[in-house]
């Protein structure tokens, strides 16, 4: 429908950014999207976008801000992290007044990650138990695909001596090529 309409490349990105994609944001929110939906999602975009224009614009200047020369359009991909985000930022900022939906998730990912701290779980991708990749989509691995996005120096944990036993140990030895394990050891990562 507005393919067929003459707007302006900036006024199909504002038709892109409030009212398509704007559509999909709630459900990124609550349901994990496969990587593949998401390039589906770019690839109609960018050539909504594109449309009659030569050449064709990247999808990092379609994603660019304005003030750098871009479009200013939502990368799905990073806004879906950042829709993820929000589930992560109890756990890293503690506030009293939490949500009982906080409870909830926070009982989800105890269980998800067998132990009774799940921040354990978010900091260290080794204290994951299903940490193998191919694993299916959930909740819980976008989760902990938007907490390995974040940059570490963004907050400092110290965990408690009760938390440092508590971590599997596989977060702890990393195997090396140059250093060998002894079988029991082996056995137990």
């Amino acid at each position: 429908m507005h393919s067929c309409r003459s707007l302006s490349v900036m006024g199909r990105a504002t038709v892109i950014n409030s009212l398509i994609l704007s559509q999909c944001w709630f459900l990124f929110r609550v349901v994990p999207i496969p990587k593949s939906s998401l390039q589906a999602i770019r690839s109609l975009v960018s050539s909504f976008m594109n449309h009659s224009i030569f050449p064709r614009c990247g999808w990092h200047i379609l994603t660019a801000s304005k003030k750098e020369g871009g479009f200013g359009l939502l990368d799905p991909e990073l806004q879906q992290s950042a829709l993820y985000y929000r589930w992560l930022d109890p756990f890293l900022f503690p506030r009293p007044d939490h949500s009982m939906v906080h409870d909830f998730f926070r009982a989800h990912l105890c269980t998800s990650f067998l132990s009774s701290q799940p921040l354990i779980g978010l900091l260290f991708p080794r204290a994951r138990p299903h940490a193998t990749p191919g694993a299916n989509l959930t909740t819980v691995s976008m989760v902990c695909g938007t907490m390995d996005a974040i940059p570490r120096r963004q907050f400092t944990y110290i965990p408690n001596p009760i938390e440092c036993l508590l971590l599997p140990l596989r977060a702890v030895v990393i195997p090396s090529a140059s250093f060998r394990l002894s079988p029991i050891l082996r056995d137990a990562l």
